[in-house]
Formats: C-alpha cells, sequence, structure tokens
C-alpha cells in the first residue's frame, strides 16, 4: 500500500469519527423539534419535546454505537492485515 493510500484512509477514518458528533447533535435536535411539533399541534406540552428528545438521544446513542463497532472492526481488519505482511516478511527473509 502506498503512502498515499494510507493517508486517504486515515483522513476517511478521522472524518468517519468527527462526524459522530454531528450526526448525535442533528438525531437529538430532530426528536426534540419532533416533539416540539407534536406539543403545538396536540397541547401536550411539554411532554413532546421530552419524549422527542429521549428518542433522539436513542438515536443519537444508536449512532455512536455503530461507529464504535465499526472503528473496532477496522482496527482488528488493519492488526490482521499487519500481521500477515509480517509473516510474509519473515517468510522472505
Amino acid at each position: 500500500m502506498s503512502d498515499l493510500e494510507d493517508k486517504t484512509r486515515a483522513v476517511w477514518k478521522g472524518a468517519r469519527t468527527a462526524s459522530v458528533g454531528l450526526e448525535m447533535g442533528i438525531a437529538v435536535a430532530i426528536g426534540a423539534g419532533i416533539g416540539y411539533w407534536l406539543d403545538a399541534k396536540y397541547g401536550w406540552s411539554p411532554k413532546g419535546v421530552l419524549i422527542g428528545t429521549f428518542f433522539g438521544i436513542g438515536a443519537a446513542t444508536k449512532a455512536l454505537w455503530a461507529t464504535v463497532k465499526t472503528i473496532q472492526a477496522q482496527g482488528a481488519r488493519d492488526e490482521a492485515a499487519e500481521a500477515a505482511q509480517r509473516e510474509l516478511e519473515n517468510d522472505r527473509g
């Protein structure tokens, strides 16, 4: 793998990791927004905002967990590839 490919992978991994915060904030904001709309439409105040916010927090937690699992899986694949490369170099030498 070339140096450019390594750098490109690192940038994409960093971007994916950095986007988690934005994704979490948007999930909570959408949940609260839907709750606010329900409050205004049906007069549930403040139950709708609270319920919507909790659903948003749940969606944000799910997004965070999915990202953690993806990063862990990528790390395991990277370690396996490095071990295979070391084994190949040991066989040659």
